[in-house]
This record gives structure tokens, sequence and C-alpha cells, in this order.
């Protein structure tokens, strides 16, 4: 999971990615496929949901177009959560001691940190919902 200006993004780790690989090369591929999408469904939604709670919590006036600009975009190996709003990153990390294009000096505008919380918050949720996806496909068993 990480970070970015351009959004958020979910993957699995090089050494899942590995044990994914040699499931892939084995009958289990579509009972893989599908039990990942199950858990990269869960967790996408889950740190949006998240991510909206973080906002409505930090913003001193939400007005709900930050949390509405998310866009999911989900597979079974990576998923993104693209932001759609212009200051989206601004509201993440901050923008104290900065002047914006239009010349407005910001000198205390701190960021709530609402995505990276979101992506701490729910790690150890994510991790077993993935583990289970995988431990489910080696047995033979959709999620």
């Amino acid at each position: 999971m990480a970070m970015t200006s351009s959004g958020l993004t979910l993957s699995l780790d090089p050494d899942s990615l590995k044990i994914i690989s040699d499931f892939q090369n084995s009958n289990f591929g579509p009972l893989l496929e599908s039990n990942l999408t199950t858990a990269m469904n869960f967790a996408v939604s889950t740190v949006m949901d998240s991510m909206r709670s973080n906002m409505d919590a930090g913003f001193m006036n939400p007005t709900g177009a930050l949390e509405d600009s998310m866009t999911p975009n989900v597979s079974p190996y990576l998923s993104t959560i693209t932001m759609g709003q212009p200051y989206d990153w601004r509201r993440e990390e901050g923008f104290s001691g900065m002047t914006d294009s239009l010349g407005r000096f910001y000198p205390n505008d701190p960021g709530i940190h609402y995505a990276s919380k979101a992506l701490s918050q729910n790690k150890t949720t994510i991790s077993d919902m993935f583990s289970n996806a995988i431990g489910q496909t080696a047995i033979g068993e959709s999620l």
C-alpha cells in the first residue's frame, strides 16, 4: 500500500506475488484470481470508508467534494484509488508555509493525513484478508 500525489495504490508484496505466481502456473489460477479480486474489493472499500471517516473527522468544514471524488480501479493484483480534486494532496500532506498559484500565503495549513491514516488503520485487516484469499485458494475453496 502506498500513497502518492496521484492517489493511493494497493498492491501485493513481492513474497506474496511469488506465491501467487506459483498458484497461477497451477490449476488454481481462475480460483486464485477470483479470491484475490474479492480480497482487493474488500481492501479498497475498507480503505475508502476509512478515508471518508478521517476526512469527516479532520476537516473543519467538510463539504464532501473530496470524499465524492474518490475513484477505485480494482484488479486482482494491483488496485488504485484516484482522488479527483486538485487539492487532495494538500489536504493529505498540508500546505503550511507555502504560496498557491494565486499568490496566497498559507502560514498554518496542516494536512490531516486522511489516506495514510486509513492505510495504517486497516493494514492488519487487509493483510489477513489476502492471506485468507490465498489460503482458501490453496485448499480449493472460494471466499
